[in-house]
């Protein structure tokens, strides 16, 4: 408030139009602090948003869901051992190590599987025109 004395003082501002610029200022201030401290999120109307996101995500499991069934197409032109690895990996979400153990084969031999695999599925997915 003093910067706002030191500011409006020597003009020639009535009292009304003092009085709504001070409300304006510290409304604006007190805002801005609420922003700045608050746990809470502002948004829109939460009805609609969540609505949005079930319309979302509806249409991206349908396209996830496109999208998978055109890929175990391609799956199933690699060697078996190929299509276990990357099913392993991308599918169950396991990790190297866990994949190596399971298909008892070294860390670096089930990495190389994996990167051969992935670059022949993305091989016949460019073949058969297949594309996300």
């Amino acid at each position: 408030f003093l910067n706002f004395f030191r500011k409006y003082s020597d003009t020639d501002i009535d009292q009304e139009q003092a009085i709504r610029l001070l409300y304006t200022i510290a409304r604006n201030r007190s805002i801005n602090y609420s922003r700045k401290f608050s746990t809470v999120k502002e948004s829109g109307n939460s009805e609609m948003q969540e609505f949005q996101e079930q319309k979302l995500s509806f249409v991206r499991k349908a396209e996830l869901k496109d999208l998978e069934e055109r890929l175990l197409v391609c799956l199933d032109e690699l060697e078996e051992d190929e299509k276990y690895a990357l099913i392993l990996r991308f599918m169950e979400d396991y990790n190297l190590t866990t994949i190596a153990e399971i298909m008892n084969i070294s860390v670096s031999t089930a990495s190389r599987l994996i990167v051969k695999a992935t670059a022949k599925v993305t091989e016949i997915a460019e073949k058969k025109n297949l594309k996300p």
